[in-house]
């Protein structure tokens, strides 16, 4: 589950990336924020209760800039700072 999630997330990051160089795909944004997020909470099922690694840092690494990101994108509708940032990529 968790590799097919990991080749899932990678095709709809393409797929957004290649979609942003154009205009704004929203739902496929969406569709690839929460496969990234599921792929980063289905790592934990994989590891040692008494060890924490590496693996388990980026996953929550990853959590934390995922949350960022949709509270940016969602709630906030990129409005002040975030839609600076965004119109700045190419």
């Amino acid at each position: 589950m968790h590799v097919v999630l990991e080749l899932d997330r990678n095709l709809l990051g393409f797929v957004v990336v290649c979609g942003c160089l154009r205009e704004t795909l929203d739902g496929w944004t969406a569709l690839f924020l929460v496969s990234t997020a599921a792929t980063s909470v289905t790592g934990f099922l994989f590891h040692i209760p008494s060890l924490f690694c590496r693996r388990m840092a980026w996953a929550f690494l990853s959590l934390l800039v995922l949350a960022i990101a949709i509270l940016a994108r969602y709630p906030l509708h990129l409005a002040g700072g975030w839609r600076r940032i965004t119109r700045s990529l190419p």
